[in-house]
């Protein structure tokens, strides 16, 4: 008998990560999947990146909308609840063996909130982590504990997991699967990217990725600014990818659609497609903003990092990544250091520390050793 293994994406972000697992779901004879695809996924403002999955030709068996056209915490808050409700109907009808969850957006906390009555057995990856600067941070910790079976990205993580009284038999160091994407992939030309995008490579090209800091809303508009008067000294052609869907994150998008306009080597792509995406972190000279890839993913690249201020902060990071606040000038003085021959020959140098090699064979591999240990949802806080 098969183990069925519904798994939930909701966003570009975790679809990233999630992609090599499914793929390896598919792949195991003892595995059946079930894709659930919700939140940003569906929402045409966000780039409706449920194409891209019909694209990479998954079957999806049930397409969840519970997410507001709002760009308030309120809209966030009742897009939670929503959730909840969508998830339930789902789950009444699902005869699942484990709920496979990323990370830490809203939307997969409804995902864990709404699977706690029927008892499902949930596998989490990227528990752990910290990131002082949003609410993802209570999100994370709060789907860790409703989680039975716990995947982390680095050591540290592992041990802090256990440190939240997880029993150390069911967390794992897995690293980062979002790394096993790059295993077979081939990365656009520079003519493929300037027909698909309008990236030119001959000039320089800089991505900048921000989403809002979900704690002090109320400063992410003056955030952005800085973030934007920062970068109007430089003549590098700058690709701005879509902030998220966090309260303030289309007020974020629309100011940036604004200076795009006045700027003629600005451009602004709402999905870049995986592929598209890492195609341009391998030829991009730096990477500017508070992405959580930046953190994760940009160091398999060699390419240098401005994280700004305190969405990421907690997180481990490569030595590729320059941490600043959010100011014009610390910011130039961050992407300067960035561009330096110096700062750009250690980052092509360095390890990854996220990277562990084969985290999606694992995960898939642990799942299926915990069913046949009978591992229930049901658990015992570890004391130590």
């Amino acid at each position: 008998m098969t183990v069925k293994i519904v798994a939930v994406t909701v966003a570009r972000s975790d679809y990233s990560i999630i992609k090599p697992i499914l793929t390896e779901i598919d792949a195991n004879p003892r595995t059946e999947l079930e894709l659930v695809v919700s939140g940003m996924h569906l929402a045409p403002e966000f780039g409706h990146t449920v194409d891209e999955i019909n694209l990479d030709g998954w079957h999806i068996n049930a397409r969840l909308e519970h997410l507001l056209s709002s760009d308030s915490s309120v809209g966030v808050a009742k897009s939670i609840g929503l959730g909840v409700l969508s998830f339930a109907d789902y789950f009444s009808n699902c005869d699942a063996d484990f709920l496979l969850l990323i990370g830490d957006r809203a939307e997969m906390l409804a995902a864990a909130i709404a699977a706690q009555p029927f008892e499902l057995r949930i596998a989490h990856v990227h528990g752990g982590e910290t990131t002082e600067g949003a609410i993802d941070e209570a999100f994370r910790h709060s789907i860790t504990k409703m989680s039975c079976l716990h995947f982390a990205t680095t050591k540290k993580y592992a041990e802090r997991i256990i440190q939240m009284g997880e029993q150390p038999k069911n967390v794992f160091y897995c690293g980062a699967p979002a790394l096993d994407n790059l295993t077979n992939l081939s990365m656009m030309s520079p003519d493929e990217l300037d027909k698909s995008f309008n990236i030119k490579v001959a000039q320089n090209p800089i991505i900048v990725t921000y989403h809002p800091e979900t704690y002090g809303v109320e400063a992410n508009e003056m955030n952005i600014l800085n973030v934007l008067e920062a970068l109007s000294n430089l003549s590098n052609q700058i690709i701005f990818t879509g902030s998220n869907a966090d309260a303030s994150g289309r007020r974020i998008n629309q100011l940036i659609k604004n200076k795009v306009k006045e700027n003629k080597n600005w451009i602004m792509v709402n999905n870049l497609s995986l592929r598209g995406y890492y195609s341009v972190l391998s030829v991009a000279k730096v990477m500017i903003g508070n992405s959580s890839s930046g953190i994760i993913e940009a160091g398999s690249f060699g390419l240098p990092v401005v994280n700004i201020g305190d969405r990421q902060r907690g997180r481990v990071s490569g030595e590729n990544v320059i941490h600043v606040p959010n100011s014009i000038v610390e910011i130039r003085n961050g992407i300067a250091k960035a561009l330096s021959a110096k700062f750009i020959n250690l980052a092509q140098k360095i390890h990854n520390p996220y990277d562990n090699g084969g985290a999606s064979k694992l995960i898939v591999d642990s799942i299926l050793a915990a069913h046949e240990s009978k591992l229930s949802a049901k658990k015992a806080f570890y004391d130590f």
